[in-house]
């Protein structure tokens, strides 16, 4: 049945109308100023205006009209600025609509007589059909609404600028009918004119705005008739957004990365042992030079805890912000490491970390042992000539008097041979005093002379003599007949070998501790050939572990070397348990 009396809503200014009332054929009309005051549509006939200001307002009242009643005419007042292009795209999201220009009541009036009497022809639509219809744009809603739920979710999953165009691509194609989906990265100038020659398809593209920052552009494109709807524009506006933050993640993801790997390099790049641990000091990471010297994998240091793997002893020290030195065993020598602990941000208050260092001082050390031994030697050296002086004066007069009671005794007095024995003693003694003299004298600075090796050697012997005829010791020596020339200090050099020689002596006393009648026994053999000449020593103590062969008991081995490195010589030592050790002294014959 035909609508008999047609209803017609008028939204504007009354005034618009008013010259137009007098024609129409009866209609009953309703009065609106403005969109906010439409509560409800229930008209047959909707004059509304289209003015420039007023687009996006009457874009979305036409979407309440869709969802109301198809079958609602309506009538656009438009403002002729408007361009076609915009009126076209606008009859196509909402069809069948009238366009009238602002300021003609000759067209608004026929047009109002058109859309009445379409109106009284008009069938009502069959409730069914409204509910289906109704019930078909709730679900393309609802798939719209899933859409661009998927296609957000997978631009915030994605890891790269591909990754985001490939996963929007595979979301929107089906639904918005996509050919292609592109990101241009801080788009030039010409980007816009670059896709405007793209012929055959309809263009979306956004801005990727963060604040004020421009990033880039998002573009898309369909080669379908219909161009984008202004619902699919406001969803993929939605999308660029979401694509624009997560440009700035993966941004800000890459300078985090980059910042990581420099902190990382550098944190492996400090060359003494270093790492970051929890306030129990297992460690959290480490650099390369504390795996080094642990001789573990990253994967093996991780959650043990730093000051037992650098071999402590303890979990933490005493006073763990106090710096102390530990000593490790790296490769059969022992290093000395000055420990700091620095406390640094943790979590939160209660669970701090530790940035602990381990700097290696070792070379430090043996320069502070070498110069304290250095000290001791020289106030050794001033000690034994104070007590030699004043030894030799009492040994003077001594040898003085026995000298006269020989003078007055008869050489056939009983007597006699005690008198030459005790004279013998005092000329044995002067020796020891003036033996202790020369090696107390230093000759660093001095010259290097030409010297006699096997002198050098024999000095060095009547050092260690009268320790090892207490014991019963025998000591030979083997040396060439003629001199074994060689330049240097020959105080220095007796120095070192009387360290050698000790070390010798309190090897064999060891063992005679153990079996008092054991025959201990000192092997020293001068060499000489045409380019080197050597010193081996060899005794029959208790000897030494693999282990223990670079070290010789009772000698400052740092000061043996020192000496020896200067006079161009080598020393090895070659030991074995319960057998005895033999050490090599080699100089280069220049």
């Amino acid at each position: 049945m035909a609508a008999a009396s047609p209803t017609v809503l008028f939204i504007g200014a009354r005034s618009d109308l008013q010259s137009v009332l007098s024609k129409l054929p009866n209609p009953r009309i309703a009065y609106a100023a403005s969109f906010e005051k439409v509560n409800e549509i229930s008209q047959s006939v909707v004059v509304m205006p289209l003015l420039k200001p007023q687009a996006a307002e009457t874009e979305e009242f036409l979407k309440r009209i869709d969802s109301a009643n198809a079958q609602i005419k309506k009538i656009l007042v438009v403002d002729k600025l408007l361009p076609l292009e915009q009126l076209a795209e606008l009859n196509n999201r909402h069809g069948d609509l009238r366009f009238v220009a602002h300021g003609e009541p000759e067209q608004l009036q026929a047009a109002l007589n058109a859309a009445i009497q379409e109106a009284r022809n008009t069938k009502p639509e069959d409730p069914e059909k409204t509910r289906v219809r109704t019930q078909k744009r709730k679900q393309k809603r609802v798939q719209r609404v899933s859409v661009l739920q998927k296609a957000l979710m997978a631009v915030h999953a994605a890891s790269s600028v591909a990754e985001i165009e490939s996963q929007l691509y595979s979301t929107l194609k089906q639904g918005y009918q996509l050919a292609w989906v592109r990101i241009f990265l801080h788009g030039s100038e010409h980007l816009d004119s670059q896709l405007g020659r793209i012929q055959g398809q309809h263009l979306f593209r956004h801005g990727l705005l963060i604040g004020a920052q421009h990033l880039g552009k998002i573009a898309m494109g369909r080669t379908t008739a219909r161009p984008f709807a202004k619902a699919e524009d406001e969803a993929l506006i939605q999308i660029s957004e979401s694509v624009a933050l997560a440009l700035d993640r993966l941004a800000k993801i890459d300078q985090a990365e980059n910042l990581k790997q420099q902190w990382e390099s550098t944190f492996d790049a400090i060359s003494e042992p270093l790492c970051v641990t929890d306030d129990e000091f297992r460690i959290i990471r480490t650099n390369r030079a504390f795996l080094a010297v642990t001789k573990l994998k990253n994967a093996q240091a991780q959650g043990q805890n730093c000051f037992k793997l650098m071999g402590y002893g303890h979990q933490k020290p005493e006073d763990q912000f106090k710096g102390f030195v530990l000593s490790r065993t790296i490769q059969k020598a022992i290093r000395h490491f000055d420990v700091t602990v620095q406390k640094i941000g943790g979590v939160d208050e209660e669970h701090e970390m530790h940035l602990v260092l381990f700097r290696d001082v070792t070379e430090r050390k043996r320069l502070e042992d070498r110069i304290l031994e250095s000290s001791k030697m020289a106030e050794l050296g001033t000690i034994g000539s104070s007590i030699a002086h004043d030894i030799n004066n009492p040994l003077g007069g001594m040898l003085s008097f026995l000298q006269l009671i020989k003078m007055d005794m008869p050489s056939d007095h009983p007597l006699r041979a005690d008198i030459d024995q005790m004279e013998t003693a005092c000329h044995r003694c002067k020796e020891i005093v003036e033996n202790l003299l020369q090696f107390s004298r230093r000759q660093d600075n001095a010259a290097a002379e030409s010297l006699d090796l096997r002198s050098a050697v024999r000095q060095a012997v009547k050092i260690i003599e009268l320790q090892t005829r207490s014991l019963g010791i025998e000591i030979e020596i083997i040396e060439p007949e003629t001199e074994v020339k060689m330049l240097g200090h020959f105080n220095l050099l007796a120095q070192a070998l009387s360290q050698v020689f000790q070390s010798a002596f309190e090897a064999v006393a060891n063992r005679l501790k153990q079996n008092p009648g054991f025959h201990g026994r000192i092997r020293i053999e001068v060499q000489a050939s045409d380019h080197m000449v050597q010193i081996v020593v060899s005794d029959n103590g208790a000897g030494a572990r693999a282990e223990q062969q670079n070290r010789i008991s009772g000698l400052n081995q740092t000061l043996l070397h020192q000496i020896l490195s200067d006079h161009g010589g080598t020393l090895d030592i070659i030991s074995r348990s319960n057998v005895g050790t033999t050490a090599k002294i080699a100089f280069m014959n220049v």
